[in-house]
């Protein structure tokens, strides 16, 4: 299982980087049309002003037989009638996850890619329900929340992990309590 190595590596001394790419290092372009597809996306899956659109952001990718609680959530919001956005945690740039959910109402994105243009989503999605839902603590997310919350959008943390802990062993260098 991969979260065994990862975690086998971790106990090895591993360096695992939780920031997104910086800019001084070259930077993998998103998918094509990553960000343009996802509002297309929005518009055809949303049905009208009255829809809810939830947007997940999640330490883990969207893979069903792993049993994480995002990803639960992320297709029961669906089955209910939801638009989901699940944006995930990518090791490297150039992991992409395929849209193999778009018929069920989910849109998967890197986290990284919507840190680059959040307003993209916040201001333009014309849907009056909105929910943006944290999985992890994450620094880089507080530009994020603040055009959320500026736009209306409901925002909640859901405490998952003991993140202290993650960083006492060394697995989440950013965390401050």
């Amino acid at each position: 299982m991969r979260s065994r190595r990862f975690y086998q590596m971790m106990r090895k001394g591993g360096v695992i980087n939780f920031a997104p790419p910086k800019e001084s290092q070259a930077e993998v372009p998103p998918a094509p049309g990553a960000r343009g597809d996802l509002l297309k996306f929005i518009a055809e899956t949303s049905g009208g002003k009255d829809a809810y659109l939830v947007l997940i952001f999640s330490p883990t990718q969207l893979i069903d037989g792993e049993g994480q609680r995002p990803t639960h959530l992320a297709l029961e919001l669906a089955r209910r009638g939801c638009t989901v956005v699940f944006a995930y945690w990518r090791w490297h740039p150039d992991q992409w996850r395929q849209q193999d959910r778009v018929n069920d109402r989910v849109y998967q994105i890197p986290i990284d890619v919507l840190l680059q243009q959040p307003e993209t989503l916040f201001r333009q999605s014309g849907i009056k329900n909105n929910l943006v839902l944290l999985e992890f603590p994450y620094p880089g997310f507080f530009e994020l929340l603040a055009i959320a919350n500026a736009a209306g959008w409901i925002t909640a943390y859901d405490v998952v992990d003991d993140w202290e802990e993650f960083h006492r062993v060394g697995q989440a260098p950013w965390y401050e309590r």
